[in-house]
């Protein structure tokens, strides 16, 4: 879904945050229309250079002049103020408390014309949490040292509304189960909970 949102924006320079090993950036910067930014945190960085760094198709996406990887907390580090920009922050804003959530929204908003994509499942989309859901909890909070989905973000309009009182204009949400079918997306059949956000604001 998110990918589908950032090619259909007019808007070619990608600001990716919190990044990961998304493949995005290498995808994307394929095309030398795309100016794209993958922003982590130090440590993150590294590894993600070392890993590409051991083939020759890694090298190549590395050395394209479209791509940069740029070390930094998302959350307190200064943004790259190249814009315009589609800025993506895929599995970030789930982990967020609502004061780090709307602050982010706010340096995002800063930044001037920008486009914000993000996933986010507010609590009223979530299935009742089974069996399953309590032993996926139990083994995220393992991975991430304790740490669970913050479940503050109530409604998709709660969102909505922290994105207009951070100053964007246009803001919605797209679930996955009213797009699946003329979106194409996997397991289309499937009540999948997944919810993005878009959100627009320009220089004023």
């Amino acid at each position: 879904m998110i990918d589908r949102i950032v090619r259909s924006s007019p808007t070619r320079r990608v600001i990716e945050l919190a990044v990961g090993l998304s493949r995005r950036g290498a995808t994307l910067s394929a095309d030398p229309t795309f100016d794209y930014i993958e922003i982590d945190v130090p440590h993150v960085i590294a590894h993600k250079r070392r890993l590409l760094e051991r083939s020759a198709a890694g090298r190549v996406v590395l050395a394209r002049p479209n791509l940069q990887l740029v070390a930094g907390d998302v959350l307190v580090d200064a943004l790259p103020a190249r814009t315009p920009a589609v800025v993506v922050a895929e599995g970030l804003a789930m982990y967020l408390a609502g004061d780090a959530r709307r602050a982010l929204f706010a340096r995002v908003r800063a930044l001037g014309d920008v486009e914000l994509v993000f996933d986010l499942t507010p609590a009223s989309d979530e299935p009742p949490p089974g069996a399953i859901g309590r032993a996926l909890e139990r083994a995220m909070k393992r991975f991430t040292g304790g740490q669970a989905f913050e479940r503050d973000a109530r409604t998709r309009d709660d969102v909505v509304a922290e994105l207009g009182a951070a100053g964007f204009a246009d803001a919605r949400a797209i679930a996955a189960r009213d797009v699946a079918r003329d979106w194409q997306l996997p397991f289309a059949d499937r009540a999948t909970p997944v919810v993005i956000f878009v959100a627009r604001a320009t220089r004023s």
